[in-house]
């Protein structure tokens, strides 16, 4: 599928107070959200829901997917205490994308859509006592999550997940990049100093050329098809770059229990703007937490130990119920709340000047 930049809701929604319902949830699902997973490969595994005590949602990093060997370890980690598991091939990856498509991002808006809709999926409870919703993210995955949280369009949903894991989160691109500067510092200064002017360059440059080759990825699984093992190419780089710009702006706008996992020797994602993240993010101090794991590069989930002390930290969140739950009336489709409809009403009524515009613009060119 050829994934489009285009927003499903105007960003002036944002502050519409809206409580998620398990109607609305549903109603969101089946207006916008399920054509949008439909689109992407996604699995799903729950356990008998009377022993079910998280629904946990897992997200790759770039160049895998939800088969992946350390998304299948902590999978099967998380069956073993009754978490239910939902999985997705996010957009550009594994069975997601044809393979000649396969890494190349066009834009990072697809990742948070999807991102947005497994959400969704994970808190569509249909059960008289809700269970907490966890996410653990790596890598790209964890910084599509990120950017799902800051840019949230018309609820407060960062108050009905119980936690997220954010491993190895990019907030500034480097793929052994510094190492090459080392050679060329007085050329690293002036790109530094003219950051800005450069940027809009780069965006029109990785439009005119996206398959130029610019950086290495660490070391995958050679043995796996779904799986891209080339450079990172000129267009994704651009793409990442910006989102990891927007990630760094936003950091505050994360309230949520977090739990930060990071290597202190990754060079793909440096370690020093994470640090910064905690700091910066909004988070009480009793409910978040960085994890550091001395002289470990990026890829950390494949660990066993990493993955032992994710599950630690989210039974331990688990426990403490910070979260609120979706609210479980209404669960009918037909019985649609006041807030569902004025919601409604809200997006349909700032739609309507562009239609208005777009309509105008057709019938003048018709005239031509």
């Amino acid at each position: 599928m050829k994934w489009c930049p285009v927003k499903d809701i105007p960003e002036k929604l944002a502050n519409v107070e809206v409580e998620l319902t398990g109607s609305l949830i549903r109603r969101l699902l089946r207006e916008h959200y399920e054509p949008i997973l439909d689109e992407v490969a996604k699995t799903s595994r729950y356990c008998r829901k009377s022993k079910a005590k998280a629904n946990v949602v897992l997200i790759h990093g770039y160049s895998k997917h939800s088969q992946s060997s350390e998304m299948l370890q902590i999978e099967a980690q998380l069956q073993r205490r009754n978490c239910n598991v939902l999985k997705v091939d996010l957009p550009y990856h594994g069975l997601s994308a044809e393979e000649k498509e396969r890494g190349l991002m066009r834009y990072f808006f697809p990742l948070m859509q999807v991102v947005h809709a497994i959400i969704l999926k994970a808190l569509d409870q249909k059960r008289e006592e809700p269970i907490p919703v966890v996410v653990v993210a790596n890598s790209t995955g964890a910084l599509a999550l990120y950017r799902c949280l800051q840019k949230n369009p018309y609820a407060k949903i960062q108050k009905y997940i119980a936690c997220v894991v954010l491993v190895s989160m990019p907030l500034r691109l480097d793929h052994n990049l510094s190492r090459v500067l080392e050679k060329y510092k007085k050329h690293a200064a002036f790109v530094h100093k003219h950051q800005r002017l450069l940027e809009p360059v780069l965006e029109v440059v990785s439009r005119l050329w996206p398959d130029v080759p610019v950086g290495e990825l660490p070391e995958g699984d050679k043995s796996d098809p779904l799986e891209y093992h080339q450079k990172i190419q000129l267009r994704t780089a651009a793409v990442l770059h910006g989102a990891c710009k927007k990630a760094r702006r936003d950091s505050a706008k994360i309230s949520l229990p977090v739990l930060f996992v990071h290597g202190d020797a990754d060079d793909t994602a440096p370690y020093e703007d994470v640090r910064e993240a905690f700091g910066a993010v909004s988070t009480p101090p009793e409910h978040k937490k960085m994890i550091t794991y001395q002289s470990a590069g990026h890829r950390i989930l494949r660990e066993a130990q990493t993955v032992n002390d994710i599950i630690l930290w989210i039974e331990e969140r688990c426990k403490e119920k910070t979260w609120k739950s979706v609210e479980s009336r209404g669960l009918v489709d037909d019985v649609v709340k006041t807030s569902v409809l004025g919601y409604l009403f809200v997006r349909q009524l700032l739609r309507t000047p562009w239609n208005l515009c777009l309509r105008t613009w057709k019938k003048i060119n018709v005239w031509k």
